[in-house]
């Protein structure tokens, strides 16, 4: 029999029961966390079958340092520690000899922890405009990105990542404000942002920075490409039978997982085809920032 999910792990991994209900965990699985983050997931799957094992996955070395302590010592001796992008998971598994598993968790959010330590990613409190998950996997920084762009780039950027309705103006005032000072910290940003969207929006129910943020996060660290190598090589890995679960929690990584599981027909079965997984009201009281969460399950076909 399970145990129970704990609080000895990160409590704010969404869908964990979820996970463990359509992972179809087997008895000696090897499985795979693409994004350990506060091992949630790792230690709901190791929780569910005492005999199954997790490789578990983070390109920020920090989230493995300062978690993995956490799973506490029975399921630390069923986990082997990956650091790592996801965008390169053949390699890290050709890396420590593994050649197929029994199933993918990705859970493609922005931790809690990475958005109050990080540089860049909140415009709660003025800090530099770096934004990237990891500085040992890119060089490229938010503020970079703002002041060398083009208007037309930036406005690709704020539309296309961020679904921003005032791309057009935020992008051209950046460039006027950035010939007289360079744009290197987020209460710069926040208030050319401010100076842009029409004062009854200030008032709607998210902050105005935020789709401009959110664009700029997934432009310095590719997100969306990322999830594109991923799951173009997650057949190679997956074992017939075995599943890929897929956790996002915008349109733009949602539609990425979706037109990819019914593009490769031939080699996977959607699950949840007709419907994604969301979070219970019961989960949804504890941590509402699950809301957004939908996860999409595919089985790799023989």
């Amino acid at each position: 029999m399970s145990k129970a999910f704990d609080n000895s792990c990160y409590h704010k991994s969404v869908l964990t029961a979820e996970v463990v209900a359509n992972m179809n965990i087997q008895p000696g699985g090897i499985y795979i966390d693409a994004t350990f983050g506060g091992g949630g997931h790792t230690c709901a799957i190791l929780d569910a079958e005492p005999t199954a094992s997790v490789i578990a996955m983070d390109w920020d070395e920090r989230a493995i340092e300062e978690n993995k302590e956490l799973v506490g010592e029975e399921r630390l001796s069923r986990i082997r520690f990956v650091r790592g992008n996801f965008a390169k998971i053949l390699m890290h598994m050709k890396r420590i000899g593994v050649e197929e598993v029994n199933g993918i968790i990705a859970d493609f959010g922005t931790s809690q922890q990475q958005l109050v330590r990080s540089a860049g990613f909140s415009f709660a409190s003025s800090t530099p405009l770096d934004m990237r998950m990891s500085p040992h996997h890119g060089s490229i920084t938010a503020a970079d990105i703002l002041n060398r762009a083009t208007e037309k780039e930036l406005v690709h950027i704020f539309s296309e990542y961020g679904e921003e309705q005032y791309s057009g103006r935020i992008a051209r005032t950046i460039v006027e404000k950035r010939v007289i000072q360079r744009i290197v910290t987020t209460d710069q940003l926040v208030k050319i942002i401010f100076s842009c969207v029409p004062s009854r929006n200030e008032r709607s129910r998210i902050h105005p920075a935020t789709k401009v943020f959110q664009a700029l996060r997934i432009a310095v660290n590719k997100e969306l490409e990322n999830i594109e190598f991923l799951l173009n090589q997650s057949s190679q890995l997956i074992v017939p039978g075995g599943r890929l679960l897929c956790i996002s929690f915008h349109s733009l990584e949602d539609r990425i997982v979706k037109q990819y599981m019914r593009a490769y027909k031939h080699l996977w079965e959607e699950v949840t085809r007709k419907a994604t997984v969301q979070a219970s009201e019961a989960e949804l009281l504890a941590n509402p920032s699950a809301r957004s969460a939908k996860m999409r399950v595919a089985e790799r076909k023989n």
